[in-house]
């Protein structure tokens, strides 16, 4: 998977890919092996906005009981399940717990009947996994084991615990890469910092310009079909008069990783303080929940919501942000005893959302429930995605609407979305041994980092030990992934700087080795370790 603009020019695609996130990652991986000669390009670097900026929770959909929308139950089972064939490494079962009081929709009899009804509608959800990877079902903790591992909640009203089990995506950010990797595999062309700058569509033949962000040069991209995964710039491909199914404002999503540990290995929703309302529930709740999430030692607890408007530069949590969500935590937990100084990382991401119709949802949103897929009838198909979990099942059906359109694949024979790999050299299971995260981390790329481990032997170097770091990851991000910045190496090809901001040194060092590939000054070195420095200082986390 290397950058080459040069194969974008001079030739027309079946298809153009506009998006580099999760739903233009899956859409790429589908079409192509589908036969589809297909282009894709990213404003920024892949992965870089919403589709990084989650808490991680592959959802099977129990929430969706609420609306009793049980397609959708269907839809996010299935679709979990097909991510956790695709990357066993990637995913793991996650177990979730909701306290449980009174004898309402909050008692142990409703929620009882939810996890068993939950159980019944996803009867495959381990059809072809490894038994490591099964989720098991539902059921209530007495009021003892509940209040020992959710201890400290200030509410002693509970009667016990919602047990259920979904799973937890160790790398949102990889699993985006995984997909590009095998659609390059299959014969796409994929190329980051392109950003798009006009776009001219006619009967046959579409045409868009994009800038080379690296190179400052312009140039054109043809193909017979774009189609448009641009996130929340979505719109903005959309010519006037165009109207899609539901309006769209968007939703400015919060979370935050803190320095904390705190219910083992279980992810604990505990009822926020504001109150919400879905005329599309058939159940209310009252309440948004805040989820508390076991993550590489820490927690990540989220979400807050507020209506926000788009700007081209990526949204950023600011310090109101933060103290506004640390105190809803402190005060619906008061155990949780948080500062400003234990969040080490925040992720924020705009989602789509049904515009406010008063002052009040400005701050507590509903957020659009459906995926759609829009038809202009001018060579542009547009992608509306509202769910990480179910971009896999996005893909298919715009290849299942390319086929009613009666758009065909210049090769229709189904091509192969992984490459070919040698049978591994005796010499790499010593190298896995010693580098145990390879294989976690990069499932079937790791042989690529080992090769070139063996190839280079200084590359087995370690830059850091907490997160663990080789230089042979570094090559293989610059030579194989197209890492073209620090930030790009740091945030989304490696596990770096994903719970924090490294210390200097390590950085210093990454920037060494990453200069003598890319061939940067003394002046860009220093620009892009100030760039990962700023960065972190914008997310108002603490900085080593």
């Amino acid at each position: 998977m290397k950058r080459d603009c040069s194969k974008l020019q001079n030739k027309c695609f079946d298809l153009l890919i506009i998006g580099g996130g999760i739903h233009g990652a899956a859409a790429a991986r589908r079409l192509a092996t589908a036969g589809y000669d297909v282009a894709l390009v990213e404003k920024g670097d892949f992965c870089q906005a919403t589709s990084a900026n989650s808490l991680k929770i592959l959802h099977g959909g129990l929430r969706y009981l609420q609306h009793a929308d049980f397609r959708r139950m269907r839809e996010s089972i299935r679709a979990r399940r097909e991510f956790m064939q695709l990357a066993p490494h990637l995913v793991r079962p996650l177990s979730c717990l909701m306290p449980t009081k009174g004898l309402g929709i909050h008692g142990k009899l409703a929620m009882g009947a939810a996890l068993l009804l939950n159980d019944v509608i996803s009867y495959d959800r381990n059809k072809g996994l490894e038994s490591d990877k099964h989720l098991g079902r539902g059921r209530i903790l007495t009021e003892k084991k509940a209040k020992k591992i959710i201890s400290g909640l200030p509410d002693n009203t509970i009667t016990g615990a919602a047990l259920w089990y979904d799973t937890l995506l160790l790398n949102s950010e990889r699993m985006v890469l995984l997909l590009l990797h095998q659609a390059a595999a299959a014969g796409a062309v994929l190329g980051n910092y392109l950003r798009v700058e006009a776009v001219s569509t006619g009967e046959t033949q579409q045409e868009v310009t994009v800038q080379d962000v690296l190179g400052q040069k312009s140039f054109a991209i043809k193909s017979k079909m774009i189609i448009n995964c641009a996130g929340p710039w979505v719109d903005g491909l959309i010519p006037a008069g165009k109207v899609s199914k539901e309006k769209m404002a968007l939703a400015k999503a919060v979370n935050v990783v803190v320095d904390r540990s705190y219910f083992g290995e279980y992810a604990v929703g505990l009822e926020g303080s504001r109150e919400y309302k879905d005329k599309d529930m058939v159940v209310q709740r009252g309440k948004r929940l805040f989820f508390f999430v076991p993550w590489r030692g820490k927690t990540m607890i989220g979400t807050t919501y507020r209506l926000s408007d788009l700007t081209e530069a990526p949204p950023l949590s600011s310090k109101n942000d933060i103290e506004e969500m640390l105190d809803e935590v402190n005060a619906l937990y008061p155990a949780a005893n948080l500062s400003p100084k234990d969040v080490v990382f925040s992720h924020v991401g705009l989602v789509p959302a049904y515009p406010a119709k008063e002052e009040a949802q400005k701050d507590n949103p509903r957020l659009l429930k459906h995926s759609e897929i829009i038809d202009q009838q001018d060579g542009i198909l547009s992608v509306r995605g509202v769910k990480y979990t179910t971009a896999l099942q996005l893909a298919r059906d715009l290849e299942k609407l390319l086929g009613n359109k009666d758009i065909e694949p210049t090769n229709p024979r189904a091509r192969k979305a992984t490459a070919e790999m040698e049978s591994t050299p005796a010499v790499y299971s010593s190298l896995r041994e010693r580098f145990p995260h390879l294989s976690e981390q990069y499932g079937e790329q790791s042989v690529m980092i080992l090769q070139i481990m063996d190839d280079e032997p200084e590359s087995q170097t370690l830059l850091c030990a907490v997160s663990p770091l080789t230089i042979a990851e570094v090559l293989y991000s610059v030579r194989e992934e197209m890492a073209c910045h620090l930030t790009d190496l740091v945030l989304r090809r490696t596990e770096l700087g994903s719970c924090g901001c490294p210390e200097e040194s390590v950085l210093r060092r990454v920037v060494e080795v990453m200069a003598r590939e890319l061939d940067w000054s003394q002046e860009q070195q220093y620009e892009e370790l100030n760039a990962i420095t700023e960065l972190y200082q914008n997310m108002n986390v603490q900085i080593p």
